[in-house]
């Protein structure tokens, strides 16, 4: 399913929307309406199929954690999060069953975008690396004193 130049106007627009919020209303009504991730998951391009799950093990994560909110759970939500993504890398990279790569993927054309992609990359790297201005390492003196030319 093609996501509209209208669908992606009001997906960005709730977005800012939710960051405007004044009081948290719009927040609170975020995490009790039960089609938000599912209106935001229909937006997905195919080519990110794969990340569907995680983004709904994430979502309901966030919600519990909205709904718990304490000292408990600020303590805990940056290693559950680290360990939930690392758990759909492994998914992801092992590409077995619904984690398979998908035509989106793997077609002709991605692979072509992929590959100018790695280009620019590479040429930005080459450009950086190019650059006249010193990075931190190259304008420390061998004592260990800051280069003040």
């Amino acid at each position: 399913m093609s996501t509209t130049l209208k669908e992606m106007a009001a997906l960005r627009d709730h977005s800012k929307d939710i960051f405007k919020d004044e009081g948290g209303k719009m927040k609170r009504e975020l995490f009790i309406n039960p089609h938000f991730l599912e209106g935001v998951l229909s937006c997905f391009h195919p080519y990110f199929a794969r990340l569907k799950p995680l983004v709904r093990e994430w979502w309901r994560i966030l919600v519990c954690t909205y709904n718990t909110y304490n000292n408990v759970t600020q303590a805990i939500i940056h290693d559950h999060i680290l360990g939930l993504l690392n758990k759909h890398l492994e998914l992801i990279e092992a590409g077995e069953g619904d984690m398979k790569p998908t035509e989106a993927e793997t077609s002709w054309d991605a692979k072509m975008l992929e590959m100018e992609e790695l280009k620019r990359r590479k040429e930005d790297l080459r450009t950086l690396n190019e650059s006249p201005w010193k990075t931190r390492e190259q304008d420390e003196s061998p004592n260990g004193e800051q280069d003040t030319r």
